[in-house]
């Protein structure tokens, strides 16, 4: 039960860290590096844990529970968690832009986020991505570290993943590699390198 209790707790530690990740890394790279250090360190000793637990049924309960999380973490389950809890608000961020309460920055294709809009694009600001006539407003999820990529959930009122993917590579010519996946109607989540 102790072996239990121990991994749940590092399953919520692991999960908190890695919906947060963002955040920590931009205010404190060394908080960053330790809390990583220290989940590796915690997921080793949890291995060891499991493998010498006495009896196979009990290794194998482990063994699912650690493999189901490990899937639910890498398949995107927690991108559409995250879309789904934000998406409402995301959403007044669009009608503000729509409605001109919000306004394009003059120097640059962004937008500044109120404060109380911040938490809902990395860096509390987002990317505008406009088609002639229509909008397109990308929320950062990940802005990327040298050249790791980006992430962003992009609002398109014309819904079309040609046109999202030339404005893309417009704004940022150097891309190599862009992953659309359609959340729903007029919302695509994007990865790119």
């Amino acid at each position: 039960m102790k072996k239990v209790i121990l991994l749940i707790i590092l399953i919520v530690i692991d999960f908190i860290y890695y919906w947060c990740f963002q955040r920590i890394f931009a205010d404190n790279f060394l908080l960053c590096i330790v809390i990583f250090i220290g989940l590796l360190v915690g997921w080793g000793v949890n291995l060891v844990y499991i493998l010498r637990s006495n009896g196979i049924f009990q290794k194998i309960i482990l063994f699912v529970f650690v493999g189901s999380y490990i899937i639910f973490k890498f398949s995107g389950c927690i991108d559409i968690i995250k879309f789904n809890m934000y998406q409402e608000k995301r959403e007044e961020i669009v009608k503000m832009i729509v409605t001109g309460k919000l306004k394009k920055d003059d120097k640059k294709d962004t937008v500044n986020l109120p404060v109380s809009y911040e938490k809902f694009s990395d860096g509390g600001e987002v990317v505008m991505l406009d088609s002639d006539e229509k909008i397109m407003v990308g929320f950062w999820e990940n802005r990327g570290f040298l050249n790791s990529g980006m992430d962003l959930y992009v609002y398109s009122e014309n819904n079309s993943e040609d046109e999202l993917i030339y404005r893309l590579k417009k704004c940022w010519w150097y891309l190599e590699q862009i992953k659309i996946k359609e959340i729903e109607k007029n919302w695509f989540y994007i990865k790119a390198q």
